[in-house]
């Protein structure tokens, strides 16, 4: 009676011992957590779930941390608590797990859920619920592509911003330069509340000096026409290239001669969009000289027509190649 019951007791044993390790294979909760700020130390998110938070995510992508990322340093698990929720009826468990650590000289703080699903009777596994970091909110003016780390961002729907969970970490967002728009950057810290980074739109500093000349170049180059509609661009009949126009209802005129008493003056503007719009501060003024008759035989009586016009030169500057060029509105 004693063996068998030695026996007994000896299975019990035993089967309790597999179930302990059945319920305990895989990775524990304190393991997931350093392995998941040991792949940010490494740059690398490859290995974390396509499923949300990193689906269609620019920072889950191959090398979306290689480069302007700083991660987290000296993470230090500073609780675990142990807790059953009262609803389950599946044995579920979960941990809350406190953490610190340093980003950038700066002391962060959270708390991480770790919960454990149960694949079978004896059998389950550990995985993090919500995993560390918070949302990085960017607005999206339409200027050139921006990068945020490693990561390029679409430049699609300018009017909507992009909203998109990023880890811990000191992320730098940069976006080049062109004709109009100095280079921009900015950086931001992310541990557990939502983020937002605003990369300023700064207009080069000598562009409205610049634009001044061209449309200066380009009122010359008009007046210089001896037509009554100037155009500098005859390939494109919807584009209006020069600021002056005058409608003659004669038929027989000499040539028209334009003269330019004074240029413009403008001011620029943006938009969230990233247009750089042009409004007339102070208009410039043109005269234009020519003379008509209705004669059709010689001696023709000739009249005189002087006319002075304002020159508006309201529109928008748009980057061509690198060079700045104003379309009028």
């Amino acid at each position: 009676m004693l063996q068998a019951g030695a026996l007994v007791v000896a299975v019990v044993i035993g089967v309790v011992a597999v179930i302990a390790f059945l319920n305990t294979s895989g990775p524990g909760p304190q393991e997931l957590v350093r392995d998941f700020f040991s792949q940010l130390t490494a740059r690398d998110t490859s290995r974390l779930p396509a499923a949300a938070p990193c689906s269609m995510n620019p920072l889950c992508q191959p090398a979306a941390l290689r480069t302007s990322y700083q991660p987290p340093e000296r993470l230090r698990i500073d609780s675990d608590i142990s807790q059953t929720p009262s609803s389950s009826r599946s044995g579920a468990k979960q941990r809350y797990l406190e953490i610190s650590y340093d980003v950038a000289g700066q002391h962060l703080t959270d708390t991480v859920t770790v919960r454990y699903k149960r694949t079978g009777l004896f059998s389950g596994f550990w995985s993090i619920s919500d995993l560390p970091g918070s949302t990085i909110t960017m607005p999206k003016p339409a200027i050139a592509t921006v990068t945020l780390a490693a990561a390029e961002l679409d430049k699609a729907n300018p009017d909507e911003p992009w909203t998109f969970w990023a880890p811990p970490g000191r992320y730098t967002a940069t976006r080049p330069g062109n004709a109009l728009y100095e280079p921009a950057e900015a950086t931001a810290v992310v541990s557990d509340t939502p983020v937002t980074i605003d990369l300023p739109a700064t207009l080069k500093p000598a562009l409205t000096t610049n634009v001044e000349q061209q449309l200066r170049h380009r009122i010359n180059a008009c007046a210089a026409q001896r037509v009554f509609k100037p155009d500098t661009d005859v390939t494109s009949p919807n584009l209006h290239t020069c600021p002056m126009v005058h409608l003659t209802p004669y038929t027989i005129t000499t040539e028209p001669r334009w003269t330019v008493q004074r240029y413009p003056t403008i001011r620029l503007d943006t938009r969230a969009d990233g247009v750089v719009t042009v409004t007339t501060l102070t208009p410039g003024k043109v005269t234009i000289h020519y003379q008509w008759t209705l004669s059709i035989l010689e001696p023709r009586d000739w009249n005189t027509v002087d006319a002075t016009y304002d020159l508006n030169v309201d529109g928008f500057l748009r980057d061509v190649d690198g060079k700045t060029e104003w379309i009028a509105a």
